[in-house]
């Protein structure tokens, strides 16, 4: 065997060497990067998730203002009620009182039955930017809102109210009627929405090996 043929497979193996050691230097470099990459996408997803759960005060303000309504048509029917009372008669005023009921139980109903069935927000919940959804993101159905609100929420509320105080003694800040029918009131504004948008991945030439 010649010289030149011993340099020549010298030169090919120290080529495959470096070619190998190349490879696993790549390989290490993936995986660490594939490794960041997941543990970003789960605290990014944790922080935004614990950022959509809806503040337990913003809830209280929401039941407060679909109250308020039904309570407004109440107190304006039984004003009328009053002054018919003393201008007409007692049986006006007992007819004007009926109305004024059944108007604010319409009222209850459409509220939290129908607008919550179609659009998953009351009155309450859209006027302080929030919505009901499930616990896996998807939409809540009508039948769902239906019992949410038509069983969950006396339910709550028999337990001396400690129902509704449950979101402040966890993460989620979900209410006895939520857990019951696996919901979850969340923030719905433009900020959240853009937030909760997976962040988009930026291809930098760090950590790459030069092509040769």
């Amino acid at each position: 065997m010649t010289d030149e043929t011993k340099a020549r497979m010298s030169i090919s193996s120290t080529t495959g060497n470096r070619t190998r050691a190349d490879e696993r230097t790549r390989g290490r470099i993936t995986a660490n990067a594939s490794a960041s990459g997941v543990r970003q996408q789960f605290a990014t997803r944790e922080a935004t998730d614990s950022s959509r759960v809806a503040p337990f005060a913003r809830r209280c303000g929401a039941l407060l203002i679909d109250y308020i309504l039904a309570a407004a048509i109440l107190a304006v029917t039984t004003m009328l009620s009053r002054t018919a009372a003393a201008g007409i008669g007692a049986r006006t005023d007992s007819v004007v009182e009926g109305f004024g009921l059944l108007l604010a139980a319409a009222m209850l109903v459409f509220n939290f039955v129908i607008l919550a069935g179609l659009t998953n927000r009351t009155f309450g919940k859209w006027a302080t930017g929030l919505r009901i959804e499930r616990t896996n993101g998807d939409a809540v159905s009508f039948s769902r809102i239906f019992l949410r609100h038509l069983i969950g929420y006396p339910l709550s509320l028999i337990t001396l109210g400690i129902g509704f105080l449950i979101p402040v003694f966890n993460r989620d800040g979900r209410a006895l009627h939520d857990f019951l029918f696996d919901t979850i009131v969340v923030r719905d504004s433009v900020e959240t929405r853009h937030s909760a948008r997976p962040p988009r991945r930026r291809i930098s030439n760090q950590g790459r090996m030069p092509q040769r």
